[in-house]
């Protein structure tokens, strides 16, 4: 067995050496004994040595390969990580439910042990490479939000959808609770934990039990917050970025819906810049948003209303305190807007209903009830009689 600190001063030594070798494994998937004495000088030394540490593996072909051991710690070491298929983290919902499957039937002490010991492992594997991706996934709309590459819109758009379609959302139906996810694998464990902690006749086992238990219970709710970070992270920025830039997303929301935003008064001198330093930019963004757009534009042009009854709150109150006392408040709401409009109508009836919880007025409810004929509806309403409150 090799001395564990001999082979952790090697790498040190060689670190760079090594990114070497570990940056050929990536590009190529295998390494060649010409660019192994390339990188180390012709010492065959040191190539030996790389063997004997088991950094690299020679095939049958004579060829080279990383480690998977070495490859994942200096991958970690650089930050270096390329999001994972969806395919590559699903995989663990078969093997954690065998293994689920293999707990539950088993009898013998030594098996359930081991059995034990393998999900922890897996689980493990599964929550590391969950959040390595998780993490990665954040960078990337990030860095594609950020476009310090100065994409134009239309790439920018195509790199964020894809994003989406290949890895967020493949991920998010993974880790949703339902049958046939990892996370209902992992509440059945719990479940399974939790009756055997308190029902196996073995002590020892218990105590394996409980700890498999916080274990995935703590698990699960890792995995429910990497999904909220998924939602709440990931997945608004990416459509932020599929919207447009900000110039765009504010032009639409202020199109569909103009009575909700201040406009201002451009003409009017004051200190507030109108502009930004990257207006330039932002205008050829949304002009080359619409430049592969073959569709029509209409726009209908919505007439002026006249004469729309607006709920008055302070006229109609001043109104009901002189009209005071009532002897009926509901009758006195439809003469009120019987006066003022052509056609009564519910809205307009409910929405002047609404004095009745004015506080300076008390309300005395009686047995009677009263039909009242609206333009749109009928309606049933209570005789309230209405006076000043002393």
């Amino acid at each position: 067995m090799n001395d564990p600190k001999k082979t952790l001063r090697f790498l040190e030594e060689y670190f760079d050496e090594i990114k070497s070798i570990y940056k050929l494994n990536k590009q190529n998937g295998l390494i060649l004994i010409e660019e192994l004495e390339t990188i180390f000088d012709n010492s065959n030394v040191l190539v030996d040595n790389l063997i004997e540490y088991e950094i690299i593996e020679q095939r049958i072909d004579d060829t080279f390969i990383l480690n998977e051991t070495y490859a994942s710690f200096i991958s970690f070491l650089l930050d270096d990580f390329s999001l994972d298929m969806p395919e590559q983290i699903e995989k663990y919902h078969k093997s954690l439910d065998s293994l689920h499957n293999k707990l539950k039937s088993s009898t013998d002490k030594n098996e359930i042990i081991k059995t034990i010991e393998a999900l922890n492992n897996e689980i493990a594997k599964f929550e590391n490479q969950l959040q390595k991706n998780i993490s990665k996934l954040i960078k990337e709309t990030k860095y594609i939000k950020a476009n310090n590459q100065k994409l134009d819109y239309p790439k920018k758009l195509q790199k964020a959808s894809q994003l989406t379609r290949s890895y967020v959302k493949p991920l998010n139906i993974i880790l949703q609770n339902h049958s046939g996810s990892i996370l209902h694998i992992i509440d059945n464990i719990i479940d399974e934990s939790s009756q055997q902690r308190f029902t196996n006749k073995d002590e020892n086992l218990k105590k394996i039990y409980s700890k498999l238990y916080n274990s995935y219970y703590q698990i699960k709710k890792e995995i429910l917050n990497e999904n909220r970070l998924l939602i709440n992270e990931v997945i608004p920025l990416l459509d932020r970025i599929k919207s447009g830039s900000d110039i765009l997303t504010g032009c639409i929301n202020f199109l569909n819906d103009n009575s909700s935003y201040a406009v201002p008064i451009l003409l009017d001198r004051q200190r507030d810049i109108t502009y930004s330093i990257n207006a330039e930019y932002e205008a050829q963004n949304i002009w080359e948003g619409y430049l592969e757009i073959d569709e029509d534009i209409i726009i209908n042009q919505t007439q002026i209303l006249e004469n729309v009854w607006i709920f008055n709150k302070q006229k109609y109150k001043d109104k009901l305190l002189q009209s005071l006392p009532l002897e009926n408040f509901y009758t006195w709401i439809y003469s009120e807007l019987e006066n003022e409009l052509s056609s009564v109508e519910s809205k307009n009836f409910f929405d002047l209903s609404k004095l009745i919880f004015e506080n300076d007025i008390e309300l005395e409810y009686t047995n009677e009830r009263n039909t009242i004929k609206l333009f749109d509806k009928t309606v049933d309403v209570p005789s309230i009689k209405i006076r000043r409150l002393d």
